[in-house]
């Protein structure tokens, strides 16, 4: 049976909710931190290294995240919010906004999977014994880390480190991870890219029946020292577009003056919402006041791309997002930049924004924070795939003017096809089974 969907805007009564519904089932949860998530009454926390809990975890209004602040001493977090659960086949994702272990020899951060509510970093501690999963940040020193997949320490013979990054990584996050379901093993990622499935160390034993019981997500953070960081978007992700945008803005880059692309793009939308605005030569790459995906909606958006040198119309091709774009220099000429500036977006909104290539990687920036497109066959429409065919840059705040680049990175050319602009909503999802 499909869940039913409840999105609830402000403060969650998850007793009272499972009790309206007559159901004893799981409820997945999301906050994107856009409102007060109510930290000390609608969330627990507990020692989660040393049976020591000193973090300070608070929101953050201006920024939309979670501030987890821990001082010196052994000791750890552990924070979920009270009442959550997943199904055995639901994902899990994290936003990591911000992470540095200013002293100490050791410490981390991460998203962890368990089949207890309250598991320790030590099985054998009196926390409760529990097998985990945890993805998470692993300082080094002051300003690197590592991405690291880790069980349960000391609860079975092995190495408890599955994976760990091959380099030191200095922070230029913000870091999607995501812990995926996919047939009997989980998929660990970072930014959409998988970097480790279970089964394949020597230290994973872990057998489907207890991967079908880790029900339990937390927020963990842990160390010697002091450690400070952020986190955004965490939680179940909604089923469906509903449960994750208000509405989405489309817009269809053309290097000439076709038909929009009516089809739907790698932001989720609810079916039938297949509206695309085009900028094009006949509006010079400029266009306000657009309209939302469900082509009826006008919006206070606008959009324009200046300092785009070339374009490229494959009408052969047929009418997909990639079969026309345009570049951002002179064909058989040097590096450029190219720019792109997005205007409307409402204070005390947060949005998220896709930026679509098409045959050349494309390194797009906002805020100091970029993002990278590989590639796409011109004139396919693709199962859309994050890092591939679009960047993604998520969180961004309404209020202001956003003002982008996009440069060639390590190919010919750098290029935009396509852009969509989703407003998330606000609050908490609830999916009650």
């Amino acid at each position: 049976m499909n869940p039913r969907i409840l999105t609830i805007l402000f403060t969650p009564l998850i007793g009272s909710l499972l009790a309206l519904t007559g159901t004893s089932a799981s409820a997945g949860m999301f906050d994107d931190f856009s409102i007060d998530p109510n930290i000390t009454t609608e969330w627990t926390e507990y020692g989660y290294y040393n049976n020591t809990d000193a973090t300070t975890p608070s929101w953050d209004s201006g920024n939309g995240e979670l501030d987890l602040n821990k001082p010196t001493g052994l000791n750890g977090l552990g924070l979920y919010r009270t009442g959550m659960a997943r199904t055995p086949t639901e994902s899990v994702t994290m936003t990591v906004n911000s992470f540095s272990m200013a002293s100490g020899a050791w410490g981390f951060m991460g998203l962890m999977l368990s089949t207890i509510l309250q598991p320790a970093y030590v099985a054998n501690t009196p926390a409760g014994f529990a097998d985990t999963y945890t993805l998470r940040l692993s300082g080094v020193n002051t300003t690197d880390f590592r991405f690291k997949v880790t069980r349960t320490w000391r609860d079975g013979t092995g190495d408890y480190v599955l994976y760990e990054s091959p380099a030191d990584i200095t922070f230029s996050g913000p870091y999607a991870l995501t812990v995926e379901r996919v047939g009997n093993e989980y998929v660990f990622k970072v930014d959409g890219a998988a970097i480790y499935t279970t089964g394949t160390a020597g230290g994973d034993f872990y057998s489907t029946a207890v991967k079908d019981t880790m029900l339990s997500y937390q927020i963990v953070l842990a160390g010697e020292g002091v450690i400070n960081a952020s986190v955004d978007d965490f939680g179940v992700p909604g089923a469906t577009a509903a449960d994750q945008y208000q509405q989405v803005v489309n817009v269809d880059v053309q290097g000439g003056n076709q038909a929009a692309y009516a089809w739907s793009g790698g932001a989720p939308d609810l079916s039938g919402n297949v509206h695309w605005n085009l900028l094009n030569t006949a509006n010079g790459y400029n266009a306000s006041n657009l309209t939302a995906s469900d082509g009826t909606t006008a919006t206070t958006i606008d959009v324009s791309l200046p300092n785009w040198f070339s374009t490229f119309d494959a009408g052969s091709e047929g009418n997909t997002l990639q079969s026309d774009r345009i570049y951002d220099q002179a064909i058989g000429g040097g590096d450029g930049v190219g720019t792109f500036t997005i205007n409307g977006l409402e204070a005390g909104k947060s949005y998220d924004i896709y930026l679509y290539t098409a045959g050349f990687e494309t390194d797009y920036t906002i805020n100091a924070v970029t993002r990278t497109a590989t590639s796409a066959d011109a004139g396919v429409v693709p199962s859309w795939v994050q890092g591939t065919h679009y960047a993604l840059f998520e969180g961004i705040k309404g209020g202001a003017a956003v003002n982008g680049t996009a440069t060639n990175g390590s190919s010919v050319f750098s290029v935009l096809s396509g852009m969509q602009i989703a407003e998330k909503k606000k609050g908490v999802v609830i999916l009650i089974r």
